[in-house]
């Protein structure tokens, strides 16, 4: 079984903290990184030193940059830098408009609603 390399990106401290115990305890996830700011995640993704990354987990509602316009600015990388990277949004929110949005747009393969469940997020993707 493959373990997935995890970045987080949720402003929420005690969430990242939540979601790596219990994705590191699966064994299926590995956590490579944490980030409280989407543009430091962006910054990340473009360091020519860092590890391989399968899975990214966005949360949508942050300050400065939020998950939206943070998959807006991610879509603008080399493509070489997303190849094989599968990016979940994390929500707390009920807006079936959030919903619609993640559905249409290409580069989210799923959406979670917080708190991570680890066999929500399995199911999801082996679906993508």
């Amino acid at each position: 079984m493959k373990t997935h390399k995890v970045v987080l990106i949720d402003d929420d401290s005690s969430i990242n903290f939540l979601h790596q115990i219990l994705l590191e305890k699966s064994g299926q996830y590995t956590v490579v990184e944490t980030f409280l700011m989407a543009d430091k995640a962006l910054e990340y993704f473009q360091s020519p030193d860092r590890p391989e990354i399968d899975l990214i987990l966005l949360d949508i509602n942050m300050p400065k940059m939020n998950g939206w316009e943070f998959i807006e600015d991610y879509k603008k990388l080399p493509a070489e830098l997303k190849a094989g990277v599968t990016v979940m949004m994390l929500t707390t929110s009920v807006n079936p408009e959030h919903m619609t949005l993640a559905e249409e747009d290409l580069e989210i393969k799923g959406m979670i609603h917080k708190p991570l469940k680890v066999e929500t997020l399995s199911a999801l993707l082996e679906k993508a």
